[in-house]
């Protein structure tokens, strides 16, 4: 999926959205702990979002780590 949405909408925006995700991740963690405490649902709903932002992140990264510049 992060391959079809970086041809579309390029390589960093792709990985920028990733990076996104991933900090309302930690905030919705925090915010989910002081509000409910910690239970389930205050650790997996972060965990979940968490998981999909690095579907995007890793092979971006790898990605643009191994493009040759020529």
């Amino acid at each position: 999926m992060g391959g079809n949405l970086s041809s579309k909408y390029g390589l960093m925006k792709v990985l920028l959205a990733g990076v996104v995700l991933n900090v309302m991740a930690g905030l919705v963690f925090y915010f989910l702990v002081k509000a409910l405490n910690v239970t389930l649902i205050s650790v997996i709903a972060p965990l979940i979002i968490l998981f999909f932002a690095h579907g995007f992140i890793v092979p971006m990264a790898l990605a643009k780590g191994s493009e040759r510049k020529t």
